[in-house]
């Protein structure tokens, strides 16, 4: 698959479409004709040696433990960030 093939694979799966977002739509719109100027341009990537998918993530966890003469509380709180592509 060259980069031409992809990127209009890309654009019929709609992975450049964005309907409920306007303003991630334009940015996402941005994206794909920056690619494509690439690819006319003669920007040719061997696709099948890139990874698919790749992402770093990070886990935060706080909590909150308090007693009182009858009553033990506990307010755990997790956070999950991903950053991919």
């Amino acid at each position: 698959m060259n980069a031409r093939d992809k990127l209009s694979l890309e654009w019929a799966a709609g992975l450049y479409h964005h309907e409920t977002n306007p303003e991630r739509d334009i940015v996402l719109k941005e994206a794909y004709y920056k690619r494509l100027k690439a690819v006319e341009e003669g920007v040719e990537t061997d696709w099948l040696s890139q990874p698919l998918h790749v992402g770093v993530g990070r886990t935060i966890t706080c909590g909150l433990k308090g007693e009182a003469r009858n009553f033990v509380g506990l307010l755990p709180w997790d956070i999950k960030i991903s950053r991919g592509p």
